[in-house]
């Protein structure tokens, strides 16, 4: 029993929801429908404003254009009085004048149609002007015909196009080869004078080497070698003046005769670097050899004795 009551209300409480969706859902279209006659309405008010504004316009332009016209009518008008009144007799004379002549073009080309031959002078003229036209006209067209482009005439221009073609390459091509010869120049060039400047290096090395080794040997070795060089100079002196056979013989030390001549013989001492590269004898007087020489032995005897 209580069990059929609870489905009879749920059944009731089913039917009133159903009910309540119905009603909500018709409330709303019609809300809608509302609103969107609304718009119509709306979108109708503003096109009804529209078109009165375009009507309005529009008879605007009509009222300016017909009062255009009016004003242009009017000065016209007022043109063609002024015209009129400023109108002499021989501007009528010459406007008669023109019209005589159109009067009587007219007839002639009215006995032409109906082959009379009537041509004036000008007329004659105007003809041998358009016949002289037509010939030149032909000659024309027969030039252009002879000059039309045909198959011989394309592989001639071919082949002149690949002569120049052919020049052109060549052209640069030789430019290239002198640009390449320029640069093999310039390289040897720039060898040659790095070479110089390692010769140059080398021998300041050599020279400072020699420089050194020569600070490194005792006073008394070098005395002893200057005096062998000195005792083996004096005798290829005195074998080189037996040989050519003159009266010089060898000089006895401190005489005038042999400062003299040491004054003015110079010696080799070594080998100078010059600025092409090349190697150059280093030579000094004899006379100032000798001196830095005796300097040295003294040096070298007082050395031993202390």
């Amino acid at each position: 029993m209580d069990h059929g009551k609870r489905n009879l209300s749920k059944c009731k409480h089913t039917k009133s929801t159903q009910k309540d969706s119905e009603s909500k859902g018709k409330k709303l279209f019609i809300e809608e429908r509302r609103l969107i006659i609304e718009e119509m309405k709306e979108r109708r008010k503003c096109l009804i404003e529209y078109l009165a504004s375009y009507e309005k316009m529009e008879k605007t332009l009509q009222e300016g254009v017909r009062l255009m016209n009016e004003r242009i009518k009017e000065r016209k008008e007022r043109l063609e009085g002024h015209i009129s009144h400023q109108c002499t007799d021989q501007v009528k004379q010459e406007a008669d004048k023109l019209r005589q002549q159109n009067i009587t073009k007219d007839k002639e080309f009215k006995d032409q149609k109906e082959g009379i031959p009537n041509i004036s002078p000008d007329r004659a003229k105007m003809k041998l002007e358009l016949e002289e036209w037509k010939r030149q006209k032909k000659a024309k067209e027969d030039e252009d015909k002879l000059n039309e482009i045909t198959p011989e005439k394309r592989s001639e221009e071919r082949q002149k196009g690949l002569k120049s073609k052919n020049e052109r390459n060549a052209s640069i091509e030789s430019e290239v080869a002198r640009d390449t010869q320029r640069n093999d120049v310039k390289n040897r060039e720039k060898q040659r004078q790095d070479e110089q400047i390692k010769t140059k290096v080398s021998a300041d090395k050599n020279k400072e080497d020699a420089k050194s080794e020569k600070d490194d040997i005792p006073d008394s070795k070098i005395s002893d070698k200057s005096k062998e060089s000195d005792d083996k100079k004096e005798k290829e002196t005195t074998d080189e003046n037996n040989k050519k056979g003159t009266s010089k013989s060898v000089r006895l030390a401190g005489t005038e005769d042999e400062t003299k001549d040491n004054e003015t013989s110079e010696v080799r001492v070594g080998y100078n670097l010059s600025e092409d590269g090349k190697l150059q004898d280093l030579v000094v007087p004899v006379a100032e050899k000798e001196k830095e020489e005796t300097a040295r032995n003294e040096k070298t005897s007082q050395q031993g004795k202390d």
